[in-house]
């Protein structure tokens, strides 16, 4: 089970947490898992597995239910759905077999460190995790070698300026689709002063979901404002 986040439950520096999960069984789980089993039972002439045979497949949905039985149970509750939405069987993609989810590269990268944030919104709402968060439609992820300091840039007014110029503006709102914020010429703090990046993300981390320390918060995310300027101005004095 994976906790997952909605664009909705992402804020600057915060996050509501939801009680919302996803059963994350990615492709070729169910072979790795089960494949000893299978080579035990079917003794093929070559070590390959042919999922096209009724028979094969059908081995590996009765041992995955029977390791799994409340997974699965829940899961068959979706494998076929009338009305709206698709079920399981029927989606456009999956892995080797209905109940797993299709290949991707990056689930890994959803395991790490990383900046989360909020497709659609009136202000920047960007996030570090470090608790694997997945997220749902309208959440989008990001790898950074100065994660904290990124944060603190694009939660900044630098940030909503800059996805005025090269993101869609809407009327209340503006969208931070990824492929606008990997448009924003972002610039990197020199080694020396990550430290001080680091610790005001920290702070302003910690203080966001308190409610009782809205003054001091108000206070760091000002000095946030203030190490964005230094750090804007430090980089384009090194360039002239």
């Amino acid at each position: 089970l994976k906790p997952v986040l909605r664009g909705r439950d992402i804020f600057p520096y915060r996050i509501n947490r939801s009680d919302r999960w996803l059963i994350a069984i990615p492709k070729g789980f169910t072979i790795n898992k089960f494949k000893q089993a299978y080579l035990n039972q079917f003794k093929p002439i070559k070590d390959s597995i042919n999922l096209e045979s009724p028979e094969v497949y059908t081995f590996f949905e009765r041992i995955f239910a029977e390791h799994y039985p409340e997974i699965y149970n829940h899961l068959k509750s979706f494998e076929l759905m009338d009305g709206r939405g698709r079920g399981l069987m029927e989606r456009d993609d999956y892995g080797d077999f209905w109940w797993e989810l299709r290949a991707c590269k990056y689930y890994q990268e959803y395991e790490s460190p990383k900046i989360i944030w909020q497709e659609i919104t009136k202000k920047p709402s960007f996030y570090f995790d470090t608790n694997g968060f997945y997220g749902l439609a309208k959440t989008f992820i990001m790898i950074s070698p100065q994660p904290k300091v990124h944060t603190i840039i694009l939660n900044s007014t630098l940030s909503k300026w800059m996805i005025r110029w090269y993101g869609t503006i809407l009327k209340t709102t503006v969208e931070f689709k990824k492929r606008y914020v990997e448009k924003f010429p972002i610039v990197f703090a020199y080694e020396s002063d990550v430290k001080y990046f680091n610790l005001i993300c920290d702070i302003l981390q910690f203080l966001a979901p308190l409610e009782e320390f809205n003054e001091l918060f108000d206070f760091f995310y000002q000095l946030k404002g203030l190490l964005v300027c230094f750090l804007c101005q430090n980089f384009l004095s090194h360039k002239v």
